[in-house]
């Protein structure tokens, strides 16, 4: 006979056995919201909660070997037909043999189509051997009931992921009879799963692209210092200045590049540096850093090489930002910031960089970081520097520490793996790199050309013009994307190439480049630009289809390009 148990129901709690709560829910006197207990001092939840169980209460005999048919049951006429979650009765083979109106809601079906349909019939994963292991083990008693996260084929096509949980229903002598199914709708879960996810990456391009800025705003310093120093200094601190601002926009085209990289789903490419030779070739650029207001000692062990596997660039950025923040922390002239490099055993490489400048008191310390936090007023400070840091030391394996005490200076200790020896490039690769002193003499001479050069920034215009001129070229210069079709338009006669600028406040510079060989078929068209703003392909600016050098270029490159582009 059926069990007899009672429920709380209400406020105040009266109790109830399930045949009377189904007949006041079907009077309407009762809600899926209505409060329930399954003891008088039990905490009361909606009776939503409980409907599973009341299902099934119904169907639990003693002394009787039949099953009972869950059709016909008044309670699952009521119950399971309005459950908040699908719910199907399938057989063991897995064929449907009942179903509520949840789950027709989810996969679009009529009862009529779903009814002997079978439940493979509508998985979209094509891989269900993980379901099938956890069924075996339901079947065979080892577990009372198995969850996963699955994709279902809706009627119209679409696919929708839900939480499959499922159970075993018995008969009397224990022997599996039907299956039930519970499928709960993931999609809105998942949708905003995802728009997190979108939100946590915008928020680590933008702390990223912060902490660039704050670089950029140091090398700028520096230029703009060292703009000085070409105006008035000896000839000798003219040429030092000159190699430090040569140094200095070749820090910053890396930096820009990085910048895009990252801007693509964070991929950065690694390679083994000699992390001795990353900190010796930034000699220059950081004493040119720090003239006034510290002394840059380095300490790095002569003729070794400490191999670490990282991104120049980025190991370049880390190394810059901790010394600007100590000369930041210093207060007095005399003041001295030390890079030291040294070896930590067989497998691993040690960099600190230390100050002896106002140090930081255990508060800053547990906070410094943290991103967006700073302890310099005024706004002086973006509070992206040491959070720039630790991410990338922790992004190539590395840990990192801070020693400091207030007064007396401050210590960061850096770890990284080692690197195998075999894998660096020769010595003295990277300072080979840099930018080499310009001279517009060692340019080699072309022929005469007619250039038509379009860009909105009027120094680059003006820049571009005295170097070709210097060749002994025409130029004709425009502004803007309907400049440059009047220039194509009325011109007298064909131009050798366009220079063009991607990015115009009027439009792209694909319009005047379409004109142009429209009217001049096979005109070299060069494209450039800081950042390709998709206009132009990437696939085919690699693949060569599409010419394009990146800003900022050094003048030797770009003739070199328009050469190449000539055929000479």
């Amino acid at each position: 006979m059926a069990i007899d148990r009672r429920y709380w129901v209400g406020e105040p709690p009266q109790p109830m056995a399930a045949k009377e709560i189904v007949e006041e829910m079907e009077k309407g006197q009762l809600s899926l919201e209505t409060l329930i207990r399954i003891q008088p001092d039990a905490e009361p939840r909606p009776l939503y909660r409980y409907i599973r169980e009341l299902v099934w209460e119904e169907y639990q005999v003693e002394g009787k070997e039949e099953s009972v048919d869950l059709a016909d049951s008044r309670l699952h006429k009521v119950a399971f037909e309005h459950a908040p979650v699908a719910m199907v009765v399938s057989d063991l083979p897995g064929r449907i043999t009942d179903c509520n109106q949840a789950f027709l809601q989810l996969l679009g079906y009529t009862r009529e189509e779903a009814i002997g349909l079978r439940i493979s019939k509508v998985a979209a994963d094509e891989d269900r051997s993980g379901e099938i292991a956890l069924g075996n083990e339901l079947f065979a008693g080892r577990r009372r009931s198995f969850q996963l996260e699955r994709k279902y084929r809706k009627k119209d096509g679409s696919i929708v992921q839900a939480l499959l949980s499922v159970s075993l229903v018995r008969d009397a002598k224990g022997a599996p009879e039907r299956v039930i199914g519970q499928f709960v709708d993931l999609s809105e879960q998942k949708k905003l799963e995802q728009e997190l996810s979108r939100g946590e990456r915008l928020q680590t391009v933008g702390r990223m692209a912060g902490g660039v800025a704050h670089d950029f705003n140091n090398l700028l310093t520096i230029i703009e210092a060292e703009i000085g120093t070409l105006a008035a200094g000896s000839e000798d601190e003219r040429r030092e200045a000159l190699s430090n601002l040569r140094e200095a926009t070749s820090l910053s085209s890396r930096l820009t590049q990085q910048l895009m990289v990252f801007s693509k789903e964070g991929a950065v490419s690694v390679t083994t540096l000699d992390i001795n030779e990353v900190v010796e070739s930034l000699q220059p650029i950081l004493k040119a850093a720090l003239t006034g207001r510290a002394r840059l000692i380095l300490h790095t062990p002569p003729h070794v090489r400490f191999p670490v596997r990282a991104n120049l660039v980025l190991l370049e950025q880390v190394v810059m930002n901790l010394v600007f923040n100590g000369r930041n922390a210093i207060e007095d002239p005399s003041g001295t910031i030390t890079v030291r490099t040294y070896a930590i055993g067989d497998d691993k490489v040690g960099l600190v960089v230390e100050d002896n400048g106002c140090g930081m008191s255990e508060e800053v310390m547990a906070r410094a970081f943290e991103p967006f936090f700073t302890t310099r007023e005024g706004g002086g400070g973006t509070g992206l520097g040491l959070a720039t840091v630790y991410g990338i030391i922790t992004r190539f394996g590395g840990t990192i520490t801070i020693e400091s005490e207030v007064g007396v200076g401050t210590s960061i200790r850096m770890v990284f793996p080692r690197g195998a020896m075999e894998e660096l490039p020769p010595p003295n690769a990277i300072s080979s790199s840099r930018l080499s002193a310009i001279s517009d003499a060692d340019l080699p001479q072309m022929n005469r050309k007619r250039i038509l050069l379009v860009d909105d920034q009027a120094t680059i215009l003006r820049i571009l013009t005295r170097l070709f001129r210097k060749e002994g070229w025409q130029v004709v210069t425009a502004g803007s994307v309907s400049d440059g079709v009047l220039a194509v338009s009325g011109a007298e006669k064909p131009y050798d190439i366009l220079l063009c600028d991607l990015r115009l406040p009027d439009g792209h510079g694909t319009t005047i480049a379409q004109a142009l060989r429209e009217r001049w078929k096979g005109t070299p068209v060069l494209f450039m630009s800081g950042f390709s703003d998709g206009s132009v392909d990437q696939d085919a600016i690699l693949s060569g289809k599409v010419e394009f050098i990146s800003k900022p270029f050094v003048p030797k490159d770009l003739m070199s390009k328009m050469r190449t582009m000539w055929g000479e």
